[in-house]
């Protein structure tokens, strides 16, 4: 398995942590810019069964033709898959009045704020990080790319990708928006709305598997 990531302190972070389990001999962990990963010497001639996108990545790619070229770059010709679980671009469209409801005593309301066809730009004033234990930043301005889920399958089928599937899922992996708690215990924790209409109306994630 190899592991890439842009962030150094997260590289290691991760390589200690396979050291610690057991895995050194099965776990590798490189620092590159995915954008230029086909540049990247430590993965010259190499190729793999398995491309994976975790969740909270494509949202700071403004180009997804170039992603989806390094995709198929490190795919194996003969049986190689393309596996992502994200976070649904719909769910972004939303903000809320969180701070206004909490000061009235209300629950806060979805509003439609941002766009949700390509193209679109984020800019965000982010006073934390996104871990679970908040850390105060000192540069607060973020930006990240909102990409519709059309875009993302047509860069795919644009590298001659076969689609397998594409499931969409009233889940995630954490309280996207407000209204969403945690649910369930163990494997079967996750987090939804618990307003059945939102929980019907808006989904939170998907996931695609596609081959050569």
């Amino acid at each position: 398995m190899v592991g890439i990531d842009y962030s150094q302190a997260g590289v290691a972070a991760a390589t200690r942590l396979a050291a610690e389990l057991g895995y050194s001999d099965r776990a590798e962990f490189i620092c590159s810019n995915v954008m230029t990963l086909t540049e990247c010497k430590q993965l010259e001639n190499r190729t793999f069964d398995m491309v994976i996108t975790n969740e909270g990545a494509i949202n700071w790619l403004q180009d997804l033709r170039t992603w989806s070229r390094v995709i198929k770059h490190y795919m194996k010709p003969a049986g190689g898959i393309f596996y992502i679980f994200e976070f649904h671009p719909f769910a972004s469209v939303f903000d809320d009045d969180e701070d206004e409801a909490k000061a009235e005593g209300e629950d806060p309301r979805l509003h439609f704020t941002y766009p949700y066809f390509e193209g679109r730009v984020l800019e965000l004033d982010a006073p934390e990080t996104y871990t679970e234990e908040p850390v105060q930043l000192k540069n607060r301005q973020e930006y990240g790319w909102g990409h519709s889920i059309s875009e993302i399958l047509n860069v795919l089928l644009a590298e001659n990708l076969q689609l397998k599937f594409m499931h969409e899922f009233a889940f995630s992996t954490y309280a996207q928006l407000p209204g969403i708690k945690v649910v369930g215990e163990g494997n079967e924790r996750r987090y939804e709305f618990l307003d059945k209409k939102k929980r019907e109306a808006i989904p939170l994630m998907f996931s695609i598997l596609a081959s050569l």
